[in-house]
């Protein structure tokens, strides 16, 4: 039987290794749950987007102090990942990532 099997290879070109990892990451496409893509859209419109707006706001007017006093770095650092959080979400929509997006 493994002569047999080892005798097919050889007569098919195909290479069965990619043939398995191309259905393997078709499986896993579908394996994505959609879902949760619908989840992650009612986080970012009510959730992620009001509350980045926000905080851009916040962080544009401490800009111009954040040379003069060190504290504020530290402030518009925390405030810069919160304005980020609705790509990471729109990458969870995308993935239909099952792992909620968070801003830290």
């Amino acid at each position: 039987a493994i002569q047999n099997k080892q005798r097919q290879e050889q007569l098919n070109p195909i290479n069965h290794n990619a043939n398995e990892e191309h259905i393997l990451s078709f499986l896993e496409i579908m394996a994505r749950n959609p879902i949760m893509a619908l989840v992650w859209l009612v986080l970012l419109f009510f959730l992620a987007w009001p509350v980045a707006g926000a905080c851009c706001a916040i962080w544009v007017i401490l800009q111009p102090f954040e040379a003069c006093f060190r504290f504020v770095k530290d402030i518009t650092d925390f405030l810069e990942k919160v304005i980020t959080w609705p790509r990471d979400v729109g990458r969870a929509i995308g993935d239909c990532s099952t792992r909620c997006p968070t801003p830290f």
